[in-house]
């Protein structure tokens, strides 16, 4: 199968919270709730959750990168599967060019340690 991602995607096991901050005919909410990432690209963030979300709907979340980079973001959920638990793709909505650095960074962290592949390739 040919790669028609933009970005690379590195994995990325970490939960955060998020807000609604737009679904379609939905009144946004002050209420957070977790996404659990599972990868992570320049680009956007895969993640479960179990909660149902709109397709095209907007979240604001803060990501810490395992290597300690923090930055707020605004995702858009592009693509999502499942019943009870869902797996959702997502892409950064207007990611300013230091945070789409951070995330180059920690991607190319990742790539050169040889624990990485070792651990995350089966």
């Amino acid at each position: 199968m040919v790669e028609r991602r933009k970005h690379k995607r590195v994995v990325m096991n970490t939960s955060i919270s998020a807000k609604s901050v737009g679904e379609i005919g939905v009144v946004p909410s002050d209420d957070y709730f977790v996404i659990d990432i599972f990868d992570i690209s320049a680009g956007g963030i895969g993640f479960h959750c179990n909660r149902l979300l709109p397709l095209d709907s907007f979240y604001d979340a803060s990501i810490e990168l395992l290597n300690g980079e923090k930055f707020n973001c605004t995702i858009k959920v592009v693509r999502g599967i499942g019943t009870g638990s869902y797996t959702y793709g997502a892409e950064f909505i207007s990611l300013p060019p230091t945070d789409q650095y951070r995330i180059d960074i920690y991607t190319l962290l990742l790539e050169n340690d040889p624990n990485y592949y070792q651990n995350n390739n089966s």
